[in-house]
């Protein structure tokens, strides 16, 4: 739901480029964040060799997380 809301903000920004109503120019100038994005996410995730972690793989454990937002951080100042 929420990548279908942000394709649908991205494309929103110049919807008149999708029906030939505009320039090159504007084109470029509303979707040239979108290839520098994934070049350096996808960059990233090369280089570091992480991984996407699905949800059901997360572990959120009720006390780290209340810990969490009373301290604003997960570190412990043991």
């Amino acid at each position: 739901m929420t990548l279908a809301l942000c394709i649908i903000a991205v494309v929103g920004q110049d919807y008149k480029a999708f029906w030939g109503i505009t320039r090159l120019v504007w084109f470029a100038r509303f979707y040239v964040g979108i290839p520098i994005f994934l070049v350096i996410w996808f960059g990233y995730k090369f280089i570091k060799k992480t991984k996407v972690v699905t949800l059901k793989v997360m572990d959120f454990k009720k006390e780290e997380l209340s810990n969490f937002f009373k301290k604003g951080s997960m570190i412990d100042d043991e």
